[in-house]
């Protein structure tokens, strides 16, 4: 009779898995445990309830069996080597088994640490800490890291005000100091986020791999020239902290590029610190142009064409290796010879300029072939175009005269949903629209990015106009918009991976559709408030409209909220007399009234007259 109190030794041969055993989830992994038996021994006996043939399930401690068996299929331990249990009644199986597994605490990381540390400290290697407590050597070097972390902090995290993932956000520099500062200004929850932490600590260094500057310097120059890094203990982050330094050496980068360019016969170069594309568009343009071959190139590649026709000639379809390969460095000679070659005219780069700055991914950037606003006159003389009529911005200007810029993006706004709206039933002209886009992107060397109001690129930039006008939600012609793209999202297959098949099936009039509409989708005449000025995109809008016979009347209404209080009191007046004129007994009254009264007044005097700013009329076909 084995007594039910005291240890006992069980062969592990003799020790079974148990259905008693609450634990039913987990537990598998037992590859550290097992590496802590082998240096230790089983630790804690194993609770276990008689069963037949002499063996016992194990109700508590399956974990504890699962490794040692690992060592015991490993041949480094014996099938009959004892472990020490206590054996229990079938009756107490389910209550110690929940017991033990219920009210189990697992040590704390900060214990962990500290326990790490001493045994490090009196000599043991990561590998001995690893196996003694049954865990990972790369959780063991982890905790170990945390020494380079404010004992302030420490205590913080023991007292529960910190967690780990914070000390290891912290714990990217070693100077404590610091480490409180940052903690002590993140007085909110989501300023101690670890990510928000890691950001403040290397408030002023550049990320080796997510920096542009950093990139287009190099790790290697930056080293060179005395800059000090910061490593991430925790993982392969690395950041440069002299920020002054890598500006030098970048603005020294770019002032050699900026050189090696200005001898290419520009006008002018001008360094940037990022490219302000919107700004950029106000400029003009030249392009690259197909450069005949000169008489020696013409000669050579005669030579190599008849070079190629004699070794064809002597050695038929298989030549021997070496006159095989001279064939084919001729083949691609008179490739690279027979090419259009493609450069910008002397007399026009005289003319224009290039802007030299760095990309996103920290590579060298050339904007070339640039025209300044005041030089496009004398560019257009070059290019024997010398008659030039007023520029799209002139035009543009001279319709919101008065108008904040705000409140023309909002109407430009208005005015891009009505044109989808419009647009998105007409597939005679979304064939039209998209076909334009794309001959004049495809076709026409670069010159068809601001000729088309439909900005095809394979996106919805639907955000955008929302943004760009207050209560656009409630727009007339943008809820019937959003309810079309709605209809099509239904009709249309869930996933892009059945979109083709999908195609396949529709007959052309559907395809018609569906063109039109997504033509529609790209619609974005908007005039940005403090971007740049309208282009060629924009007065497309007009010749759009003109096609779709667009009137903003139909979609756009004069309020107070949403017009007369954004404009002068002259204007309000103005507004009122075009609407009714200007005997008008009520439209007089105006003058005396205040900006905020007369705004109201005269959204119940143009109510129902469809009036619109000059912005906003319908332009004739010849005039757009």
């Amino acid at each position: 009779m084995i007594d039910t109190t005291d240890e006992v030794l069980i062969p592990f041969n003799k020790l079974i898995p148990s259905a008693r055993n609450v634990r039913k989830t987990g537990g598998k992994n037992v590859d550290d445990l097992a590496e802590n038996i082998a240096v230790e021994g089983v630790l804690q006996n194993l609770l276990v309830i008689p069963a037949k043939k002499g063996r016992f399930e194990v109700i508590a401690g399956e974990r504890r069996r699962l490794a040692f068996g690992k060592l015991v299929e490993t041949g480094r331990k014996a099938a009959t080597a004892p472990l020490p249990c206590r054996v229990r009644s079938p009756e107490e199986a389910e209550r110690l088994s929940l017991a033990e597994n219920a009210l189990r605490e697992a040590m704390h990381w900060l214990d962990q640490f500290e326990a790490f540390r001493l045994l490090v400290e009196a000599g043991d290697s990561i590998e001995d800490v690893a196996a003694r407590f049954g865990v990972s050597p790369t959780v063991v070097a982890r905790r170990m890291k945390l020494a380079n972390v404010s004992p302030v902090l420490i205590e913080a995290a023991r007292n529960g005000q910190a967690t780990q993932e914070q000390l290891i956000a912290l714990a990217i520099t070693d100077d404590h100091a610091l480490q409180e500062e940052v903690w002590k200004a993140a007085r909110h929850e989501w300023d101690r986020n670890p990510q928000h932490l890691r950001v403040s600590i290397t408030k002023g260094q550049a990320h080796v791999k997510h920096d542009r500057i950093a990139q287009f310097v190099g790790v290697k120059a930056y080293k060179k020239a005395g800059g000090a890094i910061v490593r991430d203990l925790f993982g392969d982050d690395q950041y440069l902290t002299d920020a002054e330094l890598l500006q030098q050496l970048a603005r020294a980068k770019l002032d050699e590029a900026v050189d090696a360019v200005r001898a290419e016969g520009w006008c002018w170069v001008e360094p940037v610190d990022h490219f302000d594309y919107g700004g950029m568009s106000r400029y003009g343009r030249i392009y690259l142009v197909p450069v005949a071959r000169s008489g020696e190139e013409s000669a050579k590649l005669e030579a190599l064409q008849q070079e190629a026709e004699q070794i064809e000639l002597d050695h038929g379809d298989e030549p021997p290796d070496d006159i095989a390969a001279r064939l084919q460095e001729i083949d691609g000679r008179v490739e690279a010879l027979s090419g259009t070659t493609r450069s910008f005219k002397p007399e026009e780069m005289a003319i224009a300029g290039v802007f030299v700055g760095i990309d996103h991914n920290g590579g060298l950037r050339l904007e070339k072939g640039y025209v300044r606003p005041e030089d496009k006159r004398k560019l257009a003389t070059i290019q024997d175009n010398p008659r030039l009529g007023p520029s799209t911005e002139d035009e543009v200007d001279q319709e919101t005269q008065g108008l904040s810029a705000k409140l023309v993006e909002d109407l430009s706004a208005h005015r891009s949903a009505a044109l989808r709206t419009m647009l998105m039933d007409r597939p005679d002209i979304g064939l039209r629209a998209v076909v334009h886009a794309l001959t004049a992107r495809v076709v026409y060397d670069f010159g068809g990015h601001d000729v088309s109001a439909c900005h095809i690129s394979g996106t919805d930039s639907h955000w955008a106009i929302k943004s760009s006008a207050a209560g656009m939600e409630n727009a007339r012609a943008w809820t019937a918009f959003v309810q079309r793209r709605e209809e099509w999202r239904k009709r249309l297959p869930a996933s892009t991976a059945d979109l083709w098949g999908w195609i396949q099936e529709q007959d052309s009039d559907t395809l018609l559709s569906l063109l039109a509409f997504c033509a529609a989708s790209t619609v974005d005449v908007i005039v940005k408030a403090g971007g740049a000025k309208p282009s060629g995109t924009h007065r497309h809008g007009d010749k759009l409209g003109a096609a779709l016979g667009l009137d903003m009347g139909d979609w756009w209404t004069a309020t107070a909220g949403g017009y007369f209080g954004r404009v002068s009191k002259a204007l309000i007046v103005e507004a009122a007399r075009d609407a009714r004129g200007a005997q008008d007994l009520e439209v007089q009254a105006l003058g005396p009234l205040k900006k905020g009264s007369a705004a109201v007044e005269a959204e119940r005097l143009v109510a129902g007259m469809r009036w619109l700013p000059a912005y906003l009329r319908p332009k004739s076909a010849s005039a757009a």
